[in-house]
């Protein structure tokens, strides 16, 4: 519930960069009351929104390490430093 009430508060924000009047704007302001029904008060506070957004901040350093390891990796393979064995050859390779 803790990320539902965040959500919630982001879109709202989204709203005003949006504006009321324009489309997409609508479509918000379609279903920012159902999602705001939802979330049960006091599920977000101060506290659960700093740990919340820590928790994202783990994971998106975690993944974007994954990514240059797998950059790193393709970057090796393509420039004929050997790949993982048993990788699909790419097209115009000879096979060793």
């Amino acid at each position: 519930m803790q990320k539902l009430g965040m959500a919630v508060k982001m879109i709202g924000e989204a709203l005003g960069q949006a504006g009321a009047t324009s489309e997409l704007g609508q479509k918000i302001l379609e279903v920012l009351p159902k999602l705001s029904k939802m979330i049960v008060p006091g599920s977000s506070t101060p506290a659960s929104e700093k740990n919340t957004l820590d928790q994202t901040a783990m994971k998106q350093a975690q993944q974007n390490q994954q990514m240059q390891m797998m950059r790193q990796q393709q970057m090796k393979a393509a420039q004929g430093g050997g790949g993982q064995p048993g990788a699909p050859q790419m097209p115009g390779q000879a096979a060793a």
